[in-house]
């Protein structure tokens, strides 16, 4: 059963041996503390997951694979220091495996999906704040403790350095767009509560919403473009709820071009503009990714150790990590 896990919603499919989904749901995030979301996902595996032979999860936060801890949990406050793998299979009895939604999404994309053929590429996942994956020279890159690529972490300016309303995780994301929005209309979270209902603003054509959204483009088409010099990135896939409309990968594409034709002209002839595409499975992405990350511990050459545990080598395209541990039950 493969889970992904977000601030505000939790995505879940029953898939076969060959990643083809049987069955798939939502339902929403627990949000008040770490019983209740083990709880929630007891239940759906419980209901949904007869017969499967354990979770693939993907979800936010700086997640050590190897050893199925959370470092972070990023929205999810509750997940942070917590064996979760561990936690996940005892509460449903199966063998489970964590990892990072945006690293998830990037190993979907690189393998199967719109990175296919890239050497140095991201993934850019916008929700209620913004994942991120960095691939160089074709090897998914980990960092010194996993946090490669933590976007959502990087600030805009020294001067709102204390305020986290000015980090790219609360200026550049979904709820970046939220916020913007609920400012320049007056209204208030009851009023404007998620991507959906933003957009219908915008597809009723209010002006407004209109000005805001081009303005997020703006902002998260800054982003790409730091990102895009600092690594020289050929392409960049967006991904996140709002990724399945086209009119939010045309509006940042059209941003980037813009920002790159106001640039001086020594910048502007030693800097290209990246590839800025969809990801290929759109808001699926991480449950595909978790799905491969899964079935490629399956796969491996796995020997039992003591407590029940089974050391497995990870992907061969991860970089920076060795080991990953497939609890079991």
């Amino acid at each position: 059963m493969v889970f992904d896990v977000g601030g505000t919603n939790i995505k879940y499919s029953v898939m076969d041996e060959a990643g083809e989904v049987l069955s798939r749901g939502e339902v929403s995030t627990p949000r008040s503390d770490l019983v209740s979301f083990l709880s929630e996902i007891t239940r759906i595996h419980d209901e949904a997951g007869v017969g499967t032979s354990g979770i693939a999860m993907s979800l936010p936060g700086i997640i050590d694979t190897c050893s199925g801890y959370c470092v972070i949990g990023g929205a999810l406050a509750y997940n942070y220091g917590q064996q979760l793998g561990y936690l996940l299979g005892e509460a449903c009895g199966c063998r489970s495996i964590i990892a990072n939604d945006a690293k998830c999404a990037a190993m979907a994309e690189l393998r199967l999906g719109s990175l296919r053929g890239s050497r140095n590429c991201c993934v850019y996942l916008m929700g209620t704040a913004v994942g991120g994956a960095l691939v160089m020279d074709g090897k998914l890159q980990l960092g010194a403790r996993g946090a490669a690529g933590e976007f959502s972490f990087i600030s805009t300016g020294l001067s709102d350095w204390e305020d986290i309303h000015s980090y790219v995780g609360t200026v550049a994301s979904t709820s970046g767009l939220l916020r913007m929005m609920r400012l320049a209309k007056g209204m208030d979270r009851e009023d404007l509560r998620d991507g959906r209902a933003a957009f219908s603003l915008i597809d009723s054509g209010d002006q407004v919403a209109c000005r805001v959204f081009r303005e997020f483009c703006d902002r998260v088409a800054l982003q790409l473009y730091n990102i895009s010099v600092l690594l020289d990135l050929e392409r960049i896939a967006i991904g996140g709820g709002i990724s399945d409309r086209g009119d939010v990968i045309n509006g940042i594409r059209a941003a980037l071009l813009s920002l790159h034709e106001r640039l001086p002209q020594s910048l502007k002839v030693a800097t290209r503009v990246p590839d800025v595409v969809r990801c290929k499975f759109g808001s699926n992405a991480n449950q595909v990714g978790a799905f491969l990350v899964y079935k490629d511990v399956l796969e491996s050459d796995a020997e039992m150790v003591a407590g029940g545990r089974c050391v497995a080598k990870m992907p061969g395209n991860l970089s920076g990590g060795s080991t990953a541990i497939l609890n079991k039950y």
